[in-house]
């Protein structure tokens, strides 16, 4: 079988090559405030999923409360990267990554400095 060449089947492949490349990644979806197994250590349990351009965990501390939350976006991210925000009495820990499933249990040094932060802070603000 001869294969054909030219500017319609190289469209065709490049067009194909290119939706398959910005296919979404699968991401845990779930919210310990409702689910203890999203909580960390992340359980075994079958966990929802998601679609998107990336995945984010976001930890939640208000007063003596602490949630977990995974989620999906529809940003895409350059690189994976944790931020830290803190307003009206709420710390928040945010990283987002570009994996499949890259929002589970493991967490990477800067997550470990900044959930290490939220502590030290919610000790002198309470003190």
């Amino acid at each position: 079988m001869k294969l054909k060449s030219g500017p319609v089947y190289t469209a065709v492949l490049l067009l194909t090559m290119l939706i398959l490349s910005s296919e979404a990644i699968i991401c845990y979806q779930c919210d310990s405030g409702t689910n203890s197994d999203c909580s960390d250590p992340f359980g075994s349990v079958p966990m929802e999923t998601c679609r998107g351009a990336s995945c984010f965990k976001m930890w939640i501390r208000y007063k003596d409360t602490l949630v977990t939350t995974r989620y999906c976006d529809g940003r895409e991210l350059t690189d994976d990267h944790c931020g830290y925000s803190s307003k009206s009495g709420a710390e928040v820990v945010a990283c987002g990554c570009s994996d499949n499933f890259c929002n589970d249990a493991k967490e990477s040094g800067p997550t470990v400095v900044l959930l290490g932060l939220m502590a030290v802070l919610s000790v002198c603000v309470t003190a």
